[in-house]
């Protein structure tokens, strides 16, 4: 949608121009900002006027039209002072060109003296002198961020004491908001949020707030909320006409709309992303990635795999991150074993980590690794399987990052060394053990002792393996997964079965059945193996008897 003017609800021109600069300088557009600020300045008087000559000056210091900014800021301080607003402008020249904007070059002395001084200054201007040195602190070769967090935060209680709600409090709010971003703080930024979305006094700081507001309602999980705020954000930011803010909102909306498993939408922004791309003249690859990897959720593997083929040689040819580069390889891996494909699976795989690796991406390097075990655990190839997963191993113990991802490696590791007769399965579950314990993990801990369990059964060593799952069994149920804990005791009973103790397996399963109330199911394979034990005493009518259950269940 193209921009118009009349767009804007304002009285007159100039205050149309006005608002339109605030949105264009909300983004960050100084140019075109500037353009339409000298549009307001031109046609307003009095305190519009002030506001517009601000954003002048503000937008010359941000393209570096210093000598233009600073004859501006004169103008400004001779216009407060007709105003009779002398303490102002007094403001304003002690804190210099850093008042309007946060380029150099800039004051910072004075900006701290300003802000120490604030109870010689109303509200409002103690609120605009805190939020310039906010503006200047996150320049700082090394942001301090504890310091920017507190300075920010006190421009917004400045501000809201002047009541004086919107762009001091927005901005002081957005800065709070990108701390806790990079702090990956989702409950601070619902809570930011909320802060934006009250604050926000033009089109731009709407659309931004949702954009946020999205990120940090898919952080608690409310994925169909972050869906309906990145909409309006995308809708906003195409009204505005900003064409480049407009690409990046429609991939967050694409990624929302996967999170709410709409993927029909998600595509359709997807796509409109690589439209976008192509007419703002930017690379079009985070959109095609994003589409191709939607196609692999969505098990359209040929197209996947053809469009994944494109990007990778595309990034390989412009030099694209090694990271980046990666992730196309182990998306196209996925497609491959999906459709049989299974040498070209373990050699793109075998390409991807290799990747992560040279990167230092070992948790990476090591879930990839660990999909090249599977394939050859799927072919009963085991020792092919134990080698890569030795080679994760390595990888996960080295990182010390991704729990998940060691226990799942480490998990399969001993179950292979397990199926291969190789005793060293003991040892590796036991450093498992050990590492979830001393990591206060009690489900990560309990699931170990499930998968050693299974563990022991293949080495043969049944009546252990009973024990370590009665002790497993207690520990998920400790842990909150009741759920797990009957799968173990199923196989626990199994287990009795084989050895010739179908009593023992019967009163197990008795209680299994007991437990899993509502899991039709659990309910129905306990039931069948329960009949089985039955059959086993030549009880027949008892298991036959049970059996219908289980076909009811």
């Amino acid at each position: 949608m193209a921009f118009a003017l009349s767009d804007i609800d304002a009285p007159t021109e100039g205050q149309q121009w006005l608002l339109r600069a605030e949105e264009l300088f909300a983004a960050e557009a100084f140019a075109p900002a500037l353009s339409a600020a000298l549009q307001a300045a031109h046609l307003t008087t009095g305190a519009v006027r002030v506001v517009a000559l601000g954003i002048v000056a503000t937008c010359c210091v941000r393209l570096g039209q210093l000598e233009t900014a600073e004859a501006v800021a004169l103008q400004r301080h001779t216009l407060l002072l007709e105003l009779g607003k002398p303490l102002e402008a007094a403001s304003q020249a002690r804190t210099g060109l850093a008042f309007f904007g946060s380029a150099e070059p800039y004051d910072l002395a004075a900006l701290e003296r300003e802000t120490m001084n604030g109870d010689e200054l109303p509200p409002r201007l103690h609120a605009l002198a805190l939020l310039a040195l906010a503006d200047v602190l996150t320049r700082q070769p090394s942001a301090e961020k504890e310091r920017l967090h507190s300075t920010a935060g006190l421009a917004y209680l400045q501000a809201n004491a002047a009541d004086d709600p919107g762009s001091t409090q927005f901005f002081a709010a957005r800065h709070l908001m990108k701390i806790a971003f990079a702090d990956g703080n989702a409950e601070r930024m619902l809570e930011y949020s909320t802060m934006l979305l009250a604050t926000a006094r033009n089109r731009t700081a709407h659309a931004e707030a949702n954009s946020f507001s999205a990120m940090a309602l898919a952080g608690v999980g409310r994925a169909s909320e972050a869906l309906l705020a990145v909409n309006q954000a995308i809708d906003l930011y195409d009204a505005i006409d900003l064409p480049d803010r407009l690409y990046h909102t429609t991939i967050l909306g694409g990624r929302m709309a996967v999170d709410a498993q709409e993927r029909a939408i998600a595509l359709g922004r997807f796509r409109d992303a690589i439209e976008l791309a192509h007419e703002l003249n930017l690379d079009d690859t985070e959109a095609r990635k994003a589409v191709a990897n939607l196609l692999v959720m969505t098990d359209s593997h040929p197209e996947a795999i053809a469009m994944l083929t494109e990007i990778y040689n595309h990034e390989t040819t412009s030099g694209a991150p090694a990271e980046a580069r990666a992730e196309s390889l182990e998306f196209m891996a996925h497609s491959l074993a999906a459709t049989k494909q299974l040498d070209s699976a373990i050699q793109v795989w075998t390409m991807a980590a290799s990747l992560y690796t040279e990167v230092g991406a070992l948790d990476d390097a090591a879930r990839v690794t660990r999909s090249v075990a599977g394939i050859h655990t799927a072919r009963d190839d085991h020792a092919a399987a134990r080698s890569a997963l030795l080679t994760a191993a390595a990888a996960v113990r080295e990182s010390q990052g991704d729990g998940v991802i060691y226990l799942g490696v480490l998990h399969d590791l001993g179950t292979t060394q397990a199926r291969l007769g190789d005793r060293d399965a003991l040892t590796t579950f036991a450093e498992v053990e050990a590492d979830t314990l001393a990591n206060q993990a009690p489900w990560m801990w309990a699931a170990t002792l499930a998968a050693k369990a299974r563990a022991l059964h293949i080495l043969g060593d049944n009546q252990d393996a009973v024990a370590q799952a009665t002790k497993a069994a207690a520990a998920l149920r400790t842990a909150n997964d009741p759920s797990g804990a009957l799968h173990i005791e199923r196989f626990a009973a199994g287990v009795l079965t084989e050895m010739g103790r179908p009593k023992d397996a019967i009163k197990l399963l008795k209680t299994v059945v007991k437990n899993a109330r509502g899991d039709a199911d659990m309910l129905a394979g306990a039931n069948r193996e329960l009949a089985d034990c039955y059959d086993a005493l030549g009880k027949k009518r008892r298991a036959t008897g049970t059996r219908s259950l289980a076909g009811d269940a």
